[in-house]
């Protein structure tokens, strides 16, 4: 079958934005007009693909006249009136929050919509990877991407300012060799470093050579990784590290961590061979390169180094001494690894008794790092339970029961989103949301102590909440009422507005529909 041409996928991605306005389906109409910008379609032919639908009306327009893929609307062509409409001056990129939504027809694109301190509407960044990370300092949204093309994929990283949404820079990154494959599919995560300098892409790259038409002629595939970093602030590639390719199953869970001085990261690789193993790799990075600083590979059974049993994001931090590796994991409890002396520390196990004939969709805690990276939080928004342990020795810091009788969850599988708790005041405080039954709002809780404080919007069924990475205001989404909540610093006076459908927060050092 023959590939469609970009301008294939334009004609008929307009055709359907016709089709679904005219059918009364707006959100798949928008959908469509973001894979025509995707392909080039410009502003004025998506105007057009939208009028020629039934009862589209001026503001219909203007609420779909996003920019052209990757960039940011002006306050005209935002979908809400009050944007800021009285205000000359910018809003401050660190006091802002940006919420996540994906096109209702394709996994490969998200939205993010930016607002401000008073929840009023700001930018927009259209059709973005949902590996887009937001700086650690909120300062950016940075969005990945791969360039296909010739013999090889590329990559490239985008800029834009969390404050207006204005694309800032980009930077082209190296190109990994199909190799003259038949097929290839390469997939990248990104991890930003502890002191928000540097933005590390996992690489990984799945090549066929040969259809595998017959049983005689079987195709032949490997597979590779590469390890790419981006220094932000210099604007430039800081190196690559590419491994050499094997003939092996699909690997099932690929992640890395920074060292806790920026200076060097650990890849941990899981593949079968027989049995599962897992390859702790450290690389030192520095003076424009990457280099090799060390290697192991350890049986899973040995439970020397942690094992990713999915490729799903861990909430992970190597902690300020530079090789305690704590982790939220499964079970549910917390583990401590040394990532030098390559051994396992222990687990605290979350004392949490959960339905498990529930199966997979039973509201589990989620956790959260302290900004300085010396404490984890782990807490079940759907039971009400929270702790919070040290870092480095794994000591129990705290434990709450949250006032409030036991319920079912309103939200029986996003209970768990990693957003559903954060550290708010530099870290001084730690906000819960509350998923059971009819109760609302976000406790706030004091650390280490985890005494109560207060309640931010005790009314209002939350789903998330974040701080504005200056800490000068709290937010908070919520998805059955499809608004987005803003307050003071407090949690006292606060103002909401449309979230327009978005499924997540996007927090500093986090990306755009995962963890951290």
């Amino acid at each position: 079958m023959r590939a469609k041409s970009p301008a294939d996928v334009r004609r008929d991605a307009l055709a359907m934005v016709t089709k679904k306005v005219s059918e009364g389906c707006r959100s798949c109409a928008d959908g469509y007009a973001d894979v025509a910008r995707g392909v080039g379609a410009s502003e004025q032919e998506i105007g057009e693909a939208l009028s020629s639908g039934r009862g589209v009306s001026r503001r219909d327009l203007l609420r779909t006249a996003l920019v052209a893929a990757g960039g940011a609307t002006a306050a005209s062509t935002l979908p809400m009136a009050t944007v800021l409409a009285g205000s000359s001056s910018a809003v401050r990129s660190t006091a802002t929050l940006w919420l996540a939504g994906r096109s209702p027809d394709s996994d490969s694109l998200v939205n993010l919509i930016g607002f401000s301190g008073q929840a009023g509407l700001t930018a927009q960044i259209a059709g973005v990877s949902p590996r887009t990370v937001r700086s650690s300092d909120g300062r950016l949204i940075l969005a990945p991407g791969g360039i296909a093309g010739g013999s090889g994929v590329g990559s490239q990283l985008v800029a834009y300012d969390a404050g207006s949404g204005t694309q800032l820079w980009s930077i082209a990154g190296a190109s990994l060799a199909t190799g003259g494959a038949d097929r290839t599919d390469h997939e990248t995560e990104p991890y930003l470093s502890p002191d928000g300098r540097y933005l590390a892409r996992l690489r990984s790259m799945w090549r066929q050579f040969g259809s595998g038409g017959s049983k005689s002629t079987p195709p032949r595939r490997d597979f590779f990784q590469a390890i790419e970093v981006f220094d932000l602030t210099s604007r430039r590639t800081a190196g690559i590290y590419v491994h050499a390719p094997i003939e092996a199953q699909r690997v099932s869970a690929e992640h890395l961590v920074w060292g806790a001085d920026s200076a060097s990261l650990f890849e941990f690789s899981r593949r079968f061979d027989g049995r599962f193993s897992t390859t702790l790799t450290e690389l030192a990075v520095g003076g424009g390169q990457l280099s090799l600083a060390g290697s192991l590979t350890s049986n899973e059974s040995d439970g020397t180094l942690p094992v990713y049993i999915a490729p799903d994001r861990y909430t992970q931090r190597v902690a300020p001494d530079n090789r305690t590796l704590v982790r939220y994991a499964p079970g549910p409890r917390v583990e401590r690894y040394d990532l030098r002396s390559r051994t396992f520390l222990g687990a605290a196990a979350l004392d949490e008794p959960l339905d498990e004939s529930a199966g997979k969709w039973i509201p589990r805690p989620a956790a959260a790092i302290h900004p300085a990276g010396s404490m984890i939080a782990a807490a079940n928004s759907s039971t009400g339970r929270v702790w919070l342990f040290e870092a480095i020795s794994g000591k129990a810091l705290g434990q709450r029961q949250l006032p409030g009788g036991a319920a079912p969850p309103r939200e029986s599988f996003r209970s768990a989103s990693r957003a559903s708790l954060a550290f708010a005041d530099l870290g001084r405080r730690l906000m819960v949301v509350d998923n059971r039954g009819s109760q609302g709002g976000a406790w706030m809780l004091r650390v280490p102590d985890l005494a109560i404080e207060g309640r931010f919007l005790p009314d209002q069924p939350l789903s998330a909440v974040a701080a504005a990475p200056d800490g000068s205001a709290l937010f908070a989404l919520s998805r059955s009422a499809r608004r987005v909540f803003a307050g003071d610093a407090a949690g006292g006076s606060s103002a909401s507005s449309d979230s327009f459908g978005a499924a997540e927060i996007l927090r500093a050092g986090a990306t755009a529909l995962m963890g951290d």
